[in-house]
């Protein structure tokens, strides 16, 4: 290969781009979820059937709120699960209790995305609830949590996801995870940037 190039290029861990002022630092806020009825679908994932059971409960949508109030009240939020139904169920719930909160899925109409979009952009306390739509793609550096109302086994969804909200902004040197499904301490093995 080295007719072609004449060097190599090497991707930088996230805490050295943390550490050189790239991302923002992440402040974790973890919830020990009971995950035993999340079943594991021919993908390596768990199915999207036993996350809406799970997530769609009285006691979990309870605790999201919750967690939501505690650690996230006021700022601009992406909430990431993982079925139509239990996200649509988010935005009842967060509606109810007076939080501006949209959802958007894959069968959202572009027209509809783009509006949703817009409004989530101007509006300081927005919360946008979802499925993995906007895990890749999607950039709009003021959101300042993310809420992960799922768990998955896949570490690059993972990152994916907590990275729609690690841009680096001069009035954003942080930013919050919530993690609702034993997503850091299953992936990242208790590590903490």
């Amino acid at each position: 290969m080295n007719r072609y190039y004449d060097r190599l290029l090497m991707e930088e861990s996230i805490g050295i781009l943390i550490d050189n002022g790239f991302l923002a630092k992440p402040k974790s806020f973890v919830y020990e979820v009971e995950l035993n009825s999340l079943k594991t679908g021919i993908h390596g994932d768990f199915t999207i059937h036993s996350s809406n059971q799970l997530y769609g409960s009285v006691a979990m949508l309870d605790l999201l709120l919750e967690a939501y109030k505690e650690n996230a009240f006021g700022k601009k939020t992406l909430i990431f699960n993982n079925g139509i139904a239990v996200s649509m169920q988010v935005e009842e719930k967060f509606r109810a209790a007076g939080i501006p909160v949209r959802h958007l899925d894959n069968k959202t109409s572009k027209a509809d995305r783009k509006e949703i979009l817009k409004w989530f952009k101007k509006t300081k306390d927005a919360v946008l609830t979802s499925i993995s739509i906007l895990t890749t793609g999607f950039d709009e550096p003021s959101v300042k949590h993310v809420i992960l109302n799922r768990a998955t086994t896949f570490i690059t969804l993972y990152h994916q996801m907590v990275g729609r909200v690690a841009r680096r902004l001069a009035s954003k040197k942080t930013f919050g995870i919530t993690d609702l499904g034993n997503n850091i301490q299953r992936l990242e093995h208790g590590k903490r940037h």
